[in-house]
């Protein structure tokens, strides 16, 4: 600890005290003075007198008072500050946020991380702390200014372990780029680094252990050919036999079954809906093992209703391929009265405008242009469009004129000649049925099923009834709605803007969430599937890389404000004292 000052020129003032002092040098000298009478004064002391022996000049206390005084108001003048040295740290403690780490044997691999942080945090006094998630994506959880309590009770409520990955490198880049000049990173997680850190700053520390887990590796569920249907896999991560029970749930009925998984094999299961439990949810669950997260699975029916169908087709052979290709799809119902989707062939004007995303009623216009001819391709398609999927035209002949050019953007092309666009909420398509046969084959009822899912991708709800923890869950919000909102299998609730038409909720917890305004509301379920989180053979505990000692740097404090205080203090003395000695003078007289 040193002391500096700022202006060395103030010191010069110093020379005031020499001048008190030459002033109360003359003043003590004694001079002679006639009065009438000494018999009112008390001789105190005798003056100095002639003599062999040197009498030392008597200065007054109060002179060293005043000199103090004047010393303390030079040295403020001087700007001193107190230099300190520094040895604080900033700690990024980066946090691996992925579901493995909730497993373990008779703690989890995140507490066992927690308590490590708590005891290598004593010595931690006086120094920032940040915390990063390191999920999908960096996630700030804390500010730089968290005491060491604070800290751990942030990492206790917190720090959850619900992604499906850890994204280690950016969060590790992140950490390095707040932490400043005296940063030092610690990195919990459950498994080693592939190459051990270097750099001095970083220290990774991982909590976990290889032990054997089951986990359901895929979950689907589907409607083919009007039947619904599930399809699970369960992996067996471990090097040795594992037998568990797989308890199935349909509805209200429960079936409990014995299995047996070789190691590293993955045992399939399907399940087929009869018609009476075909809307039925379907859950299926494995024994208790070492990781719980990836023990269960919900499966819920694609719950759109179908969807309300206009067909206004003048060309009688046009309407009924349209009709048999619709009732092919089973989602939709024939009404006359608020369609979602009208079949048409009447052509719109050029001044018309497409329908605005909030009107319920979509379209799609046939056109059949007089100067059509057959064309077998080549067919042309946007693949990033959900329309093109599955379609491959392939030996189909479609009647189109060249130098017609449906309104939108163009989706599908024969050469370079639009065959169907999107405009809005308008679909054109220009097809000659008369020169063509592609309602023959296979691609007619599957362009059909994808306008129609299209479609159903835009009305309200989620998009569909089952999703994958780490999912965007695309919802359309109903207009007119007051409120809208999730609701958590844990009972919180994420509230949605009610202004947004379209917006994506980020699934980061397993189990049914139900999506809900003040008129519908709608269940979707999300469920854990990653073989790389689910794998725990390749945890392994240990520390790896270590933190150089830094640089110890210096902090100012300035000692202006303080030296000012204790002068102001000084002369409030220094005027007691006079006052006392002028009234004293006064009653001996």
């Amino acid at each position: 600890m040193n002391i500096a000052l700022t202006n060395l020129w103030a010191l010069t003032g110093l020379s005031a005290i020499v001048v008190l002092f030459v002033i109360y040098l003359f003043k003590a000298k004694f001079k002679t003075r006639y009065v009438s009478s000494l018999m009112l004064w008390a001789e105190e002391s005798k003056p100095t007198e002639g003599g062999k022996k040197t009498q030392p000049t008597r200065i007054p206390p109060i002179f060293f008072l005043e000199a103090l005084i004047l010393a303390i108001i030079v040295l403020a003048a001087a700007n001193p500050y107190l230099l300190v040295q520094n040895s604080k740290y900033t700690y990024s403690i980066v946090l691996d946020d992925s579901f493995s780490m909730l497993a373990g044997e008779k703690i989890s691999f995140r507490d066992s991380a927690i308590e490590f942080l708590s005891k290598e945090s004593k010595n931690w006094k006086f120094s920032k702390i940040r915390l990063i998630l390191a999920g999908s994506r960096p996630l700030i959880l804390s500010d730089d200014a968290l005491s060491t309590d604070r800290m751990i009770d942030i990492l206790q409520k917190e720090w959850k372990c619900n992604s499906t990955t850890s994204n280690a490198p950016d969060s590790l880049a992140l950490a390095r780029e707040l932490g400043g000049n005296n940063n030092r990173i610690i990195f919990l997680t459950d498994h080693p680094p592939l190459t051990e850190p270097s750099d001095g700053l970083t220290r990774w520390y991982s909590s976990g252990k290889s032990l054997p887990n089951l986990s359901f590796s895929e979950a689907i569920r589907s409607n083919i050919d009007g039947t619904e249907k599930v399809m699970l896999e369960i992996s067996n991560f471990s090097s040795e036999v594992v037998q568990t029970e797989l308890g199935i749930t349909i509805g209200e009925k429960t079936e409990k079954s014995a299995i047996s998984i070789k190691p590293h094999q993955k045992f399939p299961f399907k399940y087929e809906f009869s018609e009476t439990d075909s809307s039925a949810s379907f859950s299926a669950r494995i024994g208790l093992d070492s990781l719980i997260f990836d023990n269960q699975i919900n499966l819920l029916k694609y719950s759109r209703n179908p969807l309300p169908t206009d067909v206004v087709i003048k060309n009688e052979e046009l309407k009924d391929r349209i009709i048999a290709a619709l009732e092919a799809t089973g989602r939709t119902i024939p009404v006359k009265i608020k369609p979602a989707l009208v079949f048409s062939d009447e052509i719109p004007s050029e001044n018309s405008k497409a329908v605005e995303p909030e009107t319920n009623c979509w379209r799609v216009i046939f056109s059949s242009p007089a100067d059509s001819k057959p064309y077998l391709g080549p067919f042309l398609f946007d693949k990033s469009h959900p329309i093109t999927d599955g379609l491959s035209l392939a030996d189909c002949i479609w009647g189109a004129d060249e130098k017609f050019a449906p309104r939108g953007t163009p989706v599908i092309f024969v050469g370079n000649t639009p065959l169907l666009s999107i405009y809005g909420n308008q679909i054109n398509i220009q097809l000659c049925h008369e020169k063509s046969n592609i309602f023959n084959s296979a691609d007619w009822p599957i362009l059909i099923s994808n306008i129609i899912d299209y479609r159903n991708s835009f009305s309200p709800g989620p998009e569909k009834s089952n999703f994958f923890l780490g999912n965007n869950v695309r919802i359309i919000l109903p207009g007119e709605n007051k409120e809208a909102m999730i609701i958590r299998p844990d009972g919180s609730i994420t509230k949605l803007d009610k202004t947004d038409i379209l917006t994506a909720y980020h699934a980061n917890s397993p189990g049914i969430h139900l999506f809900r305004t003040d008129r519908e509301s709608w269940n979707f379920s999300v469920n854990t599937v990653s073989l790389e989180e689910s794998d725990l053979s390749l945890c392994q505990p240990g520390t790896w890389g270590f933190w150089h000692e830094g640089y110890e740097g210096t902090d100012k404090f300035s000692l202006l404000a303080i030296l000012a205080v204790i002068a102001l203090l000084l002369s409030m003395f220094h005027g007691y004292y006079l006052s006392r000695i002028t009234s004293s003078a006064g009653e001996l007289t």
